[in-house]
Parts: C-alpha cells; sequence; structure tokens
C-alpha cells in the first residue's frame, strides 16, 4: 500500500483526531502574525483542510493540494470557499502561481532525505519576494533513524508509511540554500515527537 493509498483508507479517522493539534496552531498562528491581511497561501500536503481553516478563517486566500483523493475531498467541505487540487508533491513546478507564504506541515517527513534540500528549493521558488515558508517535521530522536518504513495499526487498519526525520540545523540550511532567513523556530514536545516548527522569510 503506497503513501496515496494509505491516507485514502485513514482520511476520516486521521482528521478527527489531529483537529486540535495544538502544537501546529502555534507555528500558524506566528506566521498569520507575520503576513500582511488577505495573503495568499500556498498549503502543501492540505490534508483534511486544518490549516486551511485557520488561514481562511483569519481572512488569507488558500490553494492547497495533497496526493490523497479522500483527504482533498475532506478539504472541499471544510474550507469551500478555498481552491483545493488532487497532486503529486513532484508536480510543484505545474503551478504557475507565486504566493505570500508557504505552509507546510508533516509533508516534508514524507519525502526521502536525499531529496528534501531540492523539494524545499522547489516549492520555495513559488514564494514571492520577503514571502514566508513554515514547515513542521517530526525531529529525529538522538541514536533513532533518519528514514524508516514503520508498519503501524492506524485506527484498526495496518499500513505502512515512509518517515524522515530531520534536525533544526538540517531545516536551517535548507533555507539557506533556498535564500531564505529564519524569522522563528521551536521545537514543541507531543508525547512520543517532537515536532520541529520553523518559519523563514526568503530574501
Amino acid at each position: 500500500m503506497d503513501l496515496r493509498e494509505t491516507y485514502n483508507l485513514i482520511a476520516k479517522n486521521w482528521d478527527q483526531s489531529h483537529i486540535e493539534d495544538a502544537w501546529a496552531f502555534e507555528g500558524m498562528g506566528v506566521l498569520n502574525e507575520l503576513l500582511t491581511p488577505q495573503s495568499s497561501i500556498l498549503n502543501v500536503g492540505c490534508g483534511p483542510g486544518i490549516e486551511a481553516k485557520f488561514f481562511v478563517d483569519n481572512g488569507h486566500t488558500i490553494f492547497g493540494f495533497d496526493i490523497s483523493e479522500e483527504m482533498v475531498a475532506l478539504a472541499h467541505k471544510k474550507v469551500p470557499s478555498a481552491t483545493f487540487k488532487v497532486m503529486d508533491l513532484k508536480d510543484v513546478e505545474s503551478i504557475k502561481d507565486q504566493f505570500d507564504a508557504v505552509c507546510m506541515r508533516a509533508v516534508l517527513l514524507h519525502v526521502p532525505k536525499a531529496e528534501a534540500s531540492a523539494c524545499v528549493q522547489s516549492i520555495a521558488s513559488k514564494i514571492k519576494d520577503r514571502g514566508y515558508f513554515f514547515i513542521a517535521v517530526k525531529e529525529r530522536s538522538e541514536g533513532g533513524p533518519d528514514e524508516e518504513v514503520k508498519p503501524e495499526d492506524r485506527y484498526g487498519y495496518m499500513c505502512e508509511r515512509f518517515f524522515s526525520y530531520y534536525t533544526t540545523e538540517e531545516l536551517r540550511k535548507y533555507f539557506k540554500d533556498s535564500n531564505i532567513q529564519v524569522v522563528f523556530e521551536k521545537v514543541s514536545p507531543t508525547g512520543k515527537t517532537n515536532w520541529i516548527q520553523i518559519i523563514g522569510r526568503k530574501i
């Protein structure tokens, strides 16, 4: 079962279990404060529309995409005023518009680390000058793997997902390579997982 199939299978349950991820709203709140009213935001890996709803409720416009058809269907229902598309992360170059900001929460963690820097640079090319880039990923634990395929019993479904784990230093380097200056960073413990949140501004 590939990543698209996995998220199609668990979409509704995933939405209900993540809708109140307090740690994520902190980073999104910081980004919201940095943006001017009615900013345009590219929501990479939009999932069921949790981030999109937050930003639309704060007066911004959203274009979101996700590999999962079921996730995009949920996002449409949750935020009908936003625009969503079923699309692979590798097809980001097909997006012609540029945006005031990018929100990319819990997405880079599904990208092989050998491809991560190029992925960040590709997405950064869609940000306007002086625009912002928000990334959230799982922190690599001390002695833990950089990458793994993790079998899980998620909501009663047996599935596997690929994960990459990162350090703050790695994310800083990805931003530097994309001409993005860090303006906010924080590591947020959430039980078994520490989440790195980082926001940069395009130079």
